[in-house]
């Protein structure tokens, strides 16, 4: 698919990534004495700088996520990478948006626009007009209120319906490095509920389409021992993730260090690219770096306000920037 020229943003956005946080800073912060001690650190390095004073760690996330929706509107290389960055928010608010149709008390007060600006309208009009703008968007939601109806909906089916759903769009409208990190996601998702689930049903239930390993592989994880898991995989690109799942996993020990690989699986892939100059790259990794540095913050506070140690905090941290 084609993008538009770059050059000149891409300057931009390698200028960008000076202010990201490296490796070293998160060990300050993580390293810092207490809670309050490792906010006051983030603010310093200039997380959430657009965010209201105050000690309400949730506005610095909040300013630094809508400043990276912006960054995606502002320097979209085109229509895929707008899909790919803003899309998610459309599925997630129509999600919340539903929930809120069916459970007493939950509030739909969305934070974030994607590319639709009012989510229930769209849902209404898109059915009563016909239009299929989205059609992944509302087939997820109509199948969520059939579920909702039937007395039988669950919080995890419900997002199951609308992550596969997200998937499914994201998959048909991207390419190249886009859909290859797609799958590569699909993947780790899919492994993830192989490991947990605790039958087949939930399983063939919540296994999500598209990505390289197929459903036979993944009902290989749920059903065979350790042993023949890392055997069959040895080769593979999810050699050392599962191999980190299994040791967990036989010594009764939460899944700690296998989400984190889990979850920086796809990053790691791309970052192979990490050294290109040119085209879409330097935006894509620079949202998912970006990405990834919100989340290994929520870590971090979390787990300070837990008054984890540090050596647990930092097991726990994924795949970012590494300067």
């Amino acid at each position: 698919m084609a993008i538009k020229d770059m050059t000149f943003s891409n300057g931009i956005i390698k200028s960008l990534e000076k202010d990201l946080l490296t490796p070293s800073a998160l060990m300050r912060i993580i390293d810092e004495p207490n809670y309050k001690a490792a906010v006051s650190a983030l603010k310093e390095q200039g997380f959430g700088k657009g965010a209201e004073t105050g000690d309400d760690e949730e506005k610095l996330f909040v300013s630094e996520t809508l400043a990276l929706d912006d960054f995606a509107r502002e320097f979209t290389p085109g229509g895929e990478y707008s899909e790919f960055c803003l899309s998610t928010i459309d599925f997630y608010n129509a999600e919340s948006f539903l929930r809120s149709e069916y459970i007493k008390n939950y509030e739909y007060a969305p934070v974030r626009t994607g590319l639709i600006a009012d989510i229930p309208s769209f849902l209404k009009q898109a059915k009563n007009k016909g239009k299929n703008a989205n059609e992944e968007l509302l087939s997820a939601y109509e199948e969520g209120k059939k579920l909702f109806e039937s007395g039988k909906a669950t919080g995890a089916e419900i997002s199951s319906i609308f992550l596969a759903a997200r998937y499914k769009r994201l998959l048909k409208k991207c390419g190249g490095d886009l859909k290859k990190y797609l799958k590569n996601e699909i993947d780790c998702k899919n492994v993830s509920t192989a490991l947990r689930a605790k039958t087949e049903e939930d399983v063939e239930k919540l296994f999500i389409d598209g990505g390289n390993l197929k459903k036979e592989d993944i009902l290989f994880i749920f059903s065979a021992d350790g042993e023949k898991i890392e055997k069959k995989f040895a080769f593979t690109p999810f050699s050392e993730m599962l191999g980190v799942a299994m040791k967990e996993k036989s010594a009764s020990l939460p899944l700690i260090g296998f989400e984190a690989k889990a979850d920086g699986f796809a990053l790691g892939e791309l970052k192979k690219k990490k050294y290109e100059t040119e085209g879409a790259t330097p935006f894509l990794l620079y949202y998912l770096y970006k990405s990834a540095e919100i989340t290994n913050v929520r870590i971090i506070l979390g787990g300070k306000r837990a008054k984890c140690s540090a050596e647990e905090i930092k097991r726990r941290l994924r795949t970012g920037y590494d300067g």
